[in-house]
Order: structure tokens, then C-alpha cells, then sequence
């Protein structure tokens, strides 16, 4: 359906058709107009039925408000020097920007509303300041600009923007709603900045940041869609991260990409950070098989014992968890640099897991288990209540032996008379035996020798850990 069909019957009077694009403009281009004017010429209410390419040398600006255009619209093999405004225009077709277009002031293109793609090849351009309604694809592989700003009116509503930037120079900032936003390849002469925009599925892949790379204010849309971030193959550098809400996003994957040197300020952490390919570089039969299998591990839906063992052997598995233990120990190590004591620590727990997942061979069970007891009785350090409840819990056991095997002559377990003074002594006991550094009041003997020795490493190892994490926040 074309956008011209949508011009209320009554208002369609107050159009003019177009068909030449060349004679209309020539129509303007009297002799008695001097171009050193830098005239802007308007052009108001146009619909334009057949295709308009813009060619040549244009001396004076352009201003096109609440046109139609029903063909393509395309730019190549041109100069423009006066500034070429699109104000609340309306495209049926793509907008194509060629080789060898070169634009001396400024391109606006307010709210316009594009059926298809814009896409753009190369050129030169000065100021852009651009927004999009009814959310167009847009594509820029290429291009000098000395600022372009897509979404600088408000609302802009983009479907797909890809940012191509092999062939880019300049400084770009992007703002908006936006469903999809890609990003690849480098330049050393761009800096890219992606502010205050709402994205759905947010994909760097086979990015380099030579110059500079800033991410402020990112959340997914509120559409109900589920949202995404991949960065896969990239390398950082000194990325910015601000305000970045990931722990809004339904899935964030990070896979070998370079993380160490970014900064990120007032980030809101996805901890359940994936290593999978993003949904559109990924899709392929073996990406949705190994997802498959490490949904089945983290959740432990296992068929039966046999699966379990041969998943968590298997090749794929373990060079997920592998590139998964790297993202978690780069992003550990930035925030240790920049002081983010509480989420280091975080990420550290994580590394940890991820690692111990790769520890298949026989030779590693002793290095399991050294992590998988700071995982169970203290969360690597993070938790005060779990070694405390374990050390009460255990020594309680430990305790109990010692008083089922007669080695306290005063107190014996009783179903028949209890009594207080009896239970105040096995509570004496039961406190002083916790203390390691204890001096041997007591007479130990064989089997209680063994016990108290339990006793004391146990209570060593736990108030260790106590110890380790009321003490994480300071340095």
C-alpha cells in the first residue's frame, strides 16, 4: 500500500503530481536567480509517481516538505553545495546514496517515513541530522561525515540499522527506538557513539574500536519481544559503558572479544551471561544444538546418568564453558582495575563455575573439589551465613559421635530423664570444642583423637571463610 493512498480524500486536492524530477527542478532555476545566494528553494506538497535521481551540481538547497515519492530516490555522481532538507516526507521506495555524492552543507531528514531501505554506498557529507518513523531499514556501508546524528528529532523509529565500518570515517551518534542495531568491522577514523536509545537486539560482530566507542543509556523496547546483546569476535578497547541495563535483556552473549581495557559505570549486570553467537550469526544447526545441551546441564534435565556424563565430556560443552571462564575473568579483571569490588567478586564466583565445568580429566578431581567446597560453604567468599551454618551443622555431628561413643563420662544421651543441668553441660561441650585453639583439657583417646582432629580443621576451614568474606570489602 502506498503512502499516497493514505492522504485523506479531502486533503488529496492540495497535491500536485510530479512526474519529471529534471523539468520540475528546472522550472525553479530561472536565469535571474544568482546560486552565490545560496537560495533554498521549497517544495511543498509534491508527489512525485516516478523514480527522482539526484545528479550533477546542485548550487542551491533544497527544502522538500510533505512530499511523496513514489519510485526510488537516489544520489550519485553529485555535488551539492546548499543544504537538502526531506522535512515529514514520505517514500514508497528505497533512498540510495552512490559513490561519488558529495553534500557542502547540511542533510536533513526530518521524521520520514520509508517503506523500504536507506542505504548508503559512500560520499561526502557534512552536518546529517536524521529521524525515521515507521521503522525503515537502514543500511550504511560506507561514507565521510563530518557529524551524522541518526534519531536527532524526536520520536525516531528505526526497524534494522547496520553500521558497516570498513568504508566510515567520522563521528557518528545514534539515538532512538530501535529493533535491531548491528555493528562490524573498524575504521580508525570513526568514533561512534550509541546514546539514549532503546534496542531490541543489539549485536557487535567482528568490531575493532580503534578511536572511540560509547554506550549510554541502552535498554530493550518495551514491546514484549524478547531482547538480545551479542558481542562476538570484537575487540573492545577502551569502550565506554554507562548506564547500560543488561539485566533488562531476556539473553546477553559475550564470546572472544576483548574486554579488559572498557570502563563501565552504573552498569545493571546480566549475571546469566551466555557465550553463544548472537541470533542472526548463530542460527545454524550445531549453535541450537549446543544450546540445547548446555540448557540441559545448567538446569540438570538429564535423561539419565549416561547423558549426563557424556554431555559434560562433550567437545562442544567444554569449549563453551572454556570461552565462557574467559568473558567472566576479562570482565573480573576490568572491574578490579576500576575498583567494583562487589560485581569482581561476582564475575569471580562465575569464572570459577564456568572453570570447574572443564575439569573432566582424573587428575583434575582434587582441583574440583578445592572449588566446589569454596562454592558450597562459602560462595567463593561472598557469603557470612553459609560457613557459619556449616560449622554449627557439621561440628554438630562431629559433637554428637564423640557423646554416642562414651567419651564424656558426664553426659550421655537420655530419652528416659533428661535433665537441664544435662543439657547445659552438653551445650558447654558442645561451644568449647568449637574453639580450635583450644588447649587439650580434655583426654582424647583413639577414636576421639581422630575426632578432635576433625573437629579442629573443620572449625579452622569454616571461620576461615567467615573470616574471608566479612572482610571482602575491605582493603
Amino acid at each position: 500500500m502506498s503512502f499516497v493512498d493514505k492522504i485523506p480524500e479531502a486533503d488529496r486536492q492540495n497535491y500536485t503530481d510530479v512526474s519529471d524530477w529534471a523539468a520540475h527542478y528546472s522550472s525553479y532555476t530561472a536565469p535571474t536567480v544568482t546560486p552565490s545566494e545560496r537560495i533554498t528553494l521549497n517544495i511543498y506538497r509534491k508527489i512525485f509517481i516516478n523514480n527522482v535521481y539526484f545528479n550533477g551540481t546542485y548550487l542551491f538547497g533544497l527544502k522538500f516538505k510533505n512530499c511523496y515519492f513514489r519510485g526510488e530516490v537516489g544520489f550519485s555522481d553529485l555535488i551539492f553545495k546548499g543544504d537538502l532538507i526531506f522535512d515529514h516526507c514520505f517514500f514508497d521506495s528505497q533512498i540510495y546514496f552512490g559513490l561519488n555524492t558529495d553534500f557542502n552543507s547540511e542533510l536533513r531528514i526530518v521524521n520520514a517515513a520509508i517503506s523500504k531501505k536507506v542505504i548508503i554506498i559512500g560520499g561526502k557529507f557534512e552536518n546529517c541530522r536524521w529521524s525515521f518513523v515507521e521503522n525503515p531499514e537502514i543500511k550504511i556501508e560506507g561514507g565521510e561525515y563530518r557529524s551524522l546524528i541518526i534519531g536527532f528529532f524526536s520520536p525516531s523509529q528505526i526497524g534494522d540499522l547496520s553500521l558497516n565500518f570498513a568504508n566510515i570515517k567520522g563521528d557518528i551518534k545514534v539515538r532512538g527506538d530501535i529493533g535491531s542495531l548491528h555493528l562490524e568491522e573498524s575504521s580508525s577514523d570513526v568514533s561512534i557513539s550509541i546514546e539514549d536509545a532503546n534496542v531490541n537486539y543489539l549485536s557487535i560482530y567482528r568490531f575493532r574500536n580503534e578511536k572511540s566507542f560509547r554506550l549510554l543509556n541502552i535498554r530493550p523496547l518495551e514491546n514484549g519481544s524478547r531482547s538480545e546483546v551479542s558481542i562476538f569476535e570484537s575487540y573492545m578497547g577502551k569502550s565506554e559503558f554507562y548506564s547500560f541495563f543488561l539485566n533488562l535483556f531476556s539473553e546477553v552473549n559475550i564470546v572472544d572479544s576483548s574486554l579488559v581495557d572498557c570502563s563501565f559505570v552504573n552498569i545493571d549486570w546480566n549475571f546469566t551471561l551466555g557465550s553463544f553467537k548472537g541470533k542472526n550469526i548463530g542460527n545454524s544447526q550445531d549453535n541450537k544444538a549446543i544450546k540445547e545441551k548446555i540448557k540441559k546441564i545448567e538446569t540438570g534435565q538429564y535423561i539419565n546418568d549416561t547423558e549426563k556424563e557424556k554431555l559434560k565430556k562433550d567437545s562442544t560443552v567444554l569449549e563453551y564453558y572454556f570461552k565462557s571462564r574467559e568473558t567472566l575473568r576479562q570482565l573480573k579483571y576490568a572491574l578490579s582495575k576500576q575498583g567494583d569490588v562487589i560485581n569482581e567478586q561476582k564475575f569471580h564466583s562465575r569464572e570459577m563455575m564456568a572453570y570447574v565445568k572443564t575439569l573432566v580429566r582424573s587428575e583434575d578431581e582434587n582441583t574440583r573439589l578445592i572449588i566446589n567446597f569454596s562454592h558450597w560453604f562459602s560462595d567463593f567468599g561472598q557469603s557470612i551465613s553459609k560457613p557459619l551454618l556449616w560449622l554449627l551443622a557439621i561440628h554438630w555431628i562431629l559433637f554428637m559421635l564423640l557423646v554416642i561413643g562414651d567419651h564424656f563420662t558426664d553426659l550421655k544421651i537420655s530419652t528416659d530423664g533428661p535433665t537441664f543441668d544435662g543439657f547445659v553441660c552438653g551445650v558447654e561441650y558442645y561451644f568449647k570444642l568449637i574453639n580450635p585453639l583450644r588447649r587439650d583439657e580434655e583426654e582424647f583417646h583413639g577414636f576421639a583423637t581422630i575426632m578432635d582432629i576433625i573437629m579442629r580443621i573443620w572449625s579452622s576451614y569454616m571461620i576461615y571463610n567467615f573470616v574471608r568474606a566479612s572482610r571482602r570489602f575491605i582493603k
